[in-house]
Formats: C-alpha cells, structure tokens, sequence
C-alpha cells in the first residue's frame, strides 16, 4: 500500500500532462515569450488566461488576432494628420460654398449648390468622426462647427421651399411661355422725312 492519501498515482500521469499542457498552449494567444516566463516560474496564483479565441484563429496556419492588431495600427503621427487632412477638406469646401459664384435660386444651379452643401456636411462628419476616435478636441470642435455651417446653409434653402420660412421660393425655375405670334406686333415703320 502507499503511504499518501487518496487513489495510488498513475504513472502515465506525466505523459497526459505534458499532452495537456501542449493543447494548452496551442489554445493561448498572447505573446509566447510571456508564455514561457509564467511556467519556468511558479506562483503562487495561477496564471490567467485570456479567454478562448475564435474558431478561426485556432485553425492550423491561421495568424493569430494579437499580431492582426499590431500590424494594422497607426502611428499617432500619421492618424493626427489624416484626421487634420480630412478636417482642412470640410474647412475648405465651407468657405468655397460661401464664395459659390453661380445664382442657386433654382433648378440645376440649386441642385448643384445642394450637393456641394452635402459634401461639405459629409467631410465635416467623416473628420468629427475621426477626431472623435483619434481623441482630437479642436479637431473634433472645428467639425462640429463645419457641420453647423453647412446645416445652416442647406436650412437657408430648403426651409423657404418647404413653405417653413417667411419667404416663399421654388425647387424648379418657372419658364415664362414665349408669346404666340398672333400676339406679336409688328414693328413699326420708320420715318423717312
């Protein structure tokens, strides 16, 4: 009989260890180095493991999702100018469209007033959005203020076709129709004397 306590030990214990600590260790997908470190040196907690990856990334051959995220992010440098870039686009398109030097009371030259409004909302939001996620305070307020502008520009001409405002205007331009030619009057005669 053995002097321990409990059920005599298997003497393939070690090998399934070993099996198990190898499925392990295929399962864990942070750094290996750091891998490593925690089972050379016991502690007294046991070390905790991430939670399982996907299904995906524990295929045979498959990238693992900690070096996906290293290689896809920016350099603070390069996401401040982008952010900046897309910022300038919607500061520039706000003082273009106050420059607009086409008549945009209706018809084509409105459609094309509007559109240029729109673009200049859809930078303004594209910039917010980035500065938002880049963490860029002036940034983010100078598209909140792009975005205000182009909302009162488009406003400035959409209310007053939409019968909201206090003056009335029109989506299409009226034609006049050209008089008949039983209405034109001829013109009349000079004098020779």
């Amino acid at each position: 009989m053995s002097s321990g306590k409990g059920p005599p030990r298997d003497p393939n214990l070690n090998k399934y260890a070993a099996v198990v600590d190898g499925l392990l260790e295929d399962l864990y997908f942070g750094d290996p180095s750091e891998s490593q470190a925690t089972q050379s040196r016991p502690s007294a907690k046991p070390a905790r493991r991430p939670s399982r990856p996907s299904v995906q990334a524990s295929k045979p051959g498959a990238s693992r999702p900690s070096a996906q995220l290293s290689t896809t992010k920016k350099s603070p440098e390069k996401a401040r100018l982008g952010t900046w870039s897309r910022i300038a686009l919607g500061v520039l398109l706000a003082v273009g469209v106050v420059q607009w030097p086409y008549s945009h009371t209706c018809g084509f030259q409105l459609a094309a007033y509007m559109a240029a409004v729109g673009v200049m909302i859809l930078a303004a939001v594209w910039g917010g959005a980035f500065a938002w996620n880049n963490r860029l305070a002036v940034a983010h307020v100078v598209s909140l203020g792009v975005l205000g502008w182009g909302v009162a520009l488009g406003a400035g001409q959409v209310l007053p076709r939409v019968g909201y405002a206090g003056q009335s205007a029109t989506w299409g331009c009226v034609v006049q129709p050209a008089p008949a030619l039983s209405q034109v009057t001829p013109p009349a005669p000079a004098d020779s004397t």
